[in-house]
């Protein structure tokens, strides 16, 4: 009986999410519930126990703290996660994934300074599969580590390889998945990188979004300094979608702050986006953080980001993500060649 199910269901999750002391202290979980109801979502164990998986990572992505039970519409998604999943865990080693850049430019002196480095994935049967589909996938399933750790090492190795060319430095800049900087000893990892592709620290910048640097703060945080000791640039992606408090920021040496793209589209008109970055710009000033506008497109948005003292800026206006020969031949500009 699906109703009386659904309400025991309800009630252990009313039980998980009561609080608990532990020592003196209070503490509260969230519980994600997936239910897959047998014989109509499977006659099997293996059957029943995918499909709740698959009901349970619907739950995770909700934010009502509501059970999932799982239905018929769910059914194509689960053919297509563990599609997906199989396929993702031979990528690595069948060399289906690599990386492209997007420069990143100081516009004051037009010139490149740094660029973001972007995996893409090349599925045989699908074609070029951009993060959005499957790094939420890696990070489900376990695959973020290994492939955190390759995207890591291949954009140092890159790095180091352009500047032994004789190009002039410049920073790259890696996304990282909070369950990267909540692995033990992921700093040690880092470190290890830059040793072995001879890359100094301070031409490699980690990136973590700012809903991720709020939500999981107290977990991140001694990593997030051991980082900076080590010399390695820190940036918050996406700043301005997830409302970081001052005091989070002032606890980092953060280096750099990215302008969400959803502020910048439509900024030259849009009077409220404006304010919202001209507020942003003159935060950044405050605390003594460099500042990068992300996804500019038009002069229009250029202007009015120069005009306000944002000189840093990335996007389509300068370039999309290109293959390495792509940045070689920018940094060879600037090297008179």
């Amino acid at each position: 009986n699906t109703r009386e199910l659904k309400k025991m269901v309800d009630e252990i999750l009313v039980d998980l999410n009561s609080s608990f002391i532990i020592d003196d202290e209070e503490f509260q979980i969230t519980t994600s519930i997936g239910v897959a109801i047998y014989p109509d979502d499977g006659i099997d164990s293996t059957s029943l126990i995918r499909k709740a998986e698959v009901a349970m990572n619907k739950a995770k992505e909700s934010s009502a703290n509501r059970p999932i039970i799982f239905n018929n519409a769910l059914d194509t998604e689960v053919q297509e996660y563990f599609w997906m999943k199989n396929d993702l865990a031979r990528a690595l080693s069948n060399d289906e994934l690599f990386l492209n850049y997007q420069p990143i430019y100081d516009t004051s002196i037009d010139k490149l300074i740094g660029v973001e480095a972007l995996i893409r994935w090349r599925h045989k049967e699908k074609g070029i599969i951009l993060p959005t589909e499957f790094i939420p996938l890696a990070e489900r399933s376990g695959m973020i580590h290994p492939i955190g750790d390759w995207v890591l090492f291949n954009a140092c190795k890159q790095n180091k390889k352009w500047q032994d060319r004789g190009y002039e430095p410049v920073y790259i800049s890696v996304n990282v998945s909070v369950l990267q900087l909540e692995q033990p000893g992921f700093c040690r990892v880092v470190e290890e990188m830059l040793k072995e592709t001879g890359l100094e620290p301070e031409y490699l910048q980690l990136e973590i979004t700012e809903t991720y640097f709020i939500q999981k703060y107290d977990s991140i945080k001694d990593t997030i300094n051991e980082l900076s000791q080590l010399g390695v640039r820190l940036a918050i992606d996406d700043f301005g979608t997830g409302y970081s408090s001052l005091s989070q920021l002032c606890t980092f040496d953060v280096n750099n702050i990215k302008i969400d793209k959803t502020f910048i589209d439509g900024i030259e008109r849009d009077l409220n986006k404006s304010k919202i970055v001209k507020a942003l710009i003159s935060l950044a000033e405050s605390l003594n953080i460099s500042l990068t506008a992300e996804g500019v497109e038009t002069q229009e948005q250029l202007i009015f980001l120069k005009k306000n003292k944002c000189t840093v800026a990335q996007g389509f206006l300068f370039s999309e993500p290109v293959d390495p020969d792509g940045i070689e031949r920018m940094l060879a500009k600037y090297k008179g060649i």
